[in-house]
């Protein structure tokens, strides 16, 4: 990324990285893959807030991937592919602060793919934003 990238910006790519650092940790150690699965849609949310904001965009406050990420599809089309995965990982996120009774714990399987897709994201983000 630029040296010079604006700080707002760079502060949401640091927050996203630790969520990242965070859920390859968890991964690694067989932690508990919901947890895991709400720092991965952390991750995403928070590199492409930061990418908006070198756009000029103003993501606002939520929290939906699929939206920030249908956002980010107006500066490039590349991000369309990662649209239905974005649609697990708000479920991640929305299953972990409101917990239901029909709730099943993701698979580490289902989880890889999802570290797998958050990786190729961020190094969307990274590139296009050198």
């Amino acid at each position: 990324m630029k040296s010079g990238i604006n700080k707002p910006a760079g502060l949401w790519f640091a927050k996203g990285a630790h969520h990242m650092e965070s859920a390859v940790s968890l991964y690694d150690e067989e932690g508990y893959t919901d947890i895991i699965g709400l720092h991965v849609h952390q991750a995403v949310e928070k590199y492409l807030k930061g990418y908006l904001l070198l756009k000029g965009a103003t993501p606002g406050d939520t929290h939906d991937a699929v939206n920030l990420l249908k956002e980010a599809c107006r500066y490039d089309k590349t991000f369309e592919k990662y649209l239905t995965p974005c649609q697990g990982m708000n479920c991640y996120y929305l299953d972990n602060l409101f917990p239901a009774s029909e709730y099943s714990e993701p698979t580490g399987e289902e989880i890889k793919g999802y570290l797998d897709v958050a990786w190729e994201i961020i190094n969307r983000v990274k590139e296009v934003t050198k």
